[in-house]
């Protein structure tokens, strides 16, 4: 179904009359700093990616200010270097806000497929106040509870700004083989006249933007480092408890926990995750509900070891991961009518 999809997708996208457009990548042989700055030689020989086109509001029309982007790589990383115009610094909307959590600013933003199929990829989004989003996309939405570690810095001026961002190889997954068919866009936001544009036009009306993305050409002989994390933690907890009317007692608690999570790319295809003695103080806890229907109520997965490739097992709905770690409902009248043979 994914893939018929993207096939309709990408027939309605040329009947349209927007052909998916290309970029070169070209490979840099000296060392760049990511300090918002594109100073370096190397990114005046790359080659530039313009003529954005809106989304929003009005869909393919011209924006009001104009986007030059270019894209590197190495033997470590890929590299890309973006200068959004404004006609004055007034212009730029710069809200700080939280890790990602983009608020109410002006953003870049890169989003990757690097299997090239258009069904699911990976968002980089950098503000102009320098917080990062990152995500993982799909037909199921954006996955924010994905995090990763890349780096980026942005420069303000009177007439735009500049943002540069280094993505390591170990960030992403790609296929081994020697040329790669990576498919990827641009996207731009100016939050003052809430236009959204980019490279590649995304049409409204078709459903999903991983699919309409364009071709990135040049990326040859890369190969993906080993792709280990160890995430150690210890949490503390005190509670207060107050009892009693007019002479309450007052008892005081503590508690210590320690555990760490492991992730192992073990190829290009599989990632193994593990976690020891996981604590979930931290996730955000559930809304109450009254629930006066025959029906559970499904509530949002908000655990980051449970989210991740939470896609893998959204087909039909037929796992639903709240119900790890917690006992089902009547599962003691399971229980009473178990037989000596069964658990």
């Amino acid at each position: 179904m994914r893939q018929f999809s993207f096939i309709l997708g990408m027939l309605l996208l040329t009947c349209s009359g927007f052909s998916q457009r290309e970029l070169t990548a070209k490979r840099v042989t000296s060392e760049l700093t990511i300090d918002g700055i594109l100073d370096e030689s190397a990114w005046g020989t790359a080659d530039v990616a313009t003529d954005f086109m809106n989304w929003q509001p009005l869909a393919g029309a011209t924006p009001s200010n104009k986007t030059e982007v270019k894209i590197m790589y190495d033997d470590k990383a890929i590299y890309v270097g973006a200068y959004m115009q404004a006609s004055s610094r007034a212009e730029i909307m710069t809200e700080l806000s939280e890790r990602d959590n983009i608020g109410n600013t002006d953003w870049f933003g890169f989003v990757l497929d690097a299997y090239g199929n258009g069904n699911d990829g990976l968002e980089f989004i950098i503000a102009s106040t320098g917080v990062q989003f990152d995500a993982k996309v799909s037909s199921n939405g954006e996955d924010e509870n994905w995090n990763e570690v890349w780096y980026s810095a942005v420069q303000i001026t009177e007439q735009g700004w500049y943002a540069e961002i280094k993505i390591p190889y170990f960030a992403i997954r790609f296929p081994k083989t020697d040329q790669q068919n990576w498919r990827f866009n641009f996207m731009r936001s100016m939050a003052g006249t809430g236009e959204k544009c980019s490279f590649q036009f995304i049409d409204p009306l078709i459903n999903g933007f991983v699919n309409q993305s364009a071709k990135l050409k040049g990326v040859s002989n890369i190969k993906s480092p080993i792709r280990l994390a160890l995430s150690p933690y210890i949490t503390g907890y005190i509670q207060n408890n107050k009892v009693g009317g007019d002479n309450p007692t007052t008892s005081t608690g503590y508690s210590y926990n320690g555990g760490l999570d492991l992730k192992y790319g073990i190829n290009e295809a599989f990632t193994l995750d593990m976690t020891l003695i996981p604590d979930f103080g931290q996730v955000q806890s559930d809304d109450r509900v009254l629930n006066l229907s025959p029906f559970e109520v499904r509530y949002d997965e908000n655990r980051a070891f449970f989210t991740e490739g939470l896609e893998l097992f959204s087909r039909a709905n037929l796992f639903y991961t709240r119900r790890v770690g917690g006992a089902p409902i009547g599962h003691h009248r399971a229980y009473n009518h178990a037989q000596h043979n069964e658990e």
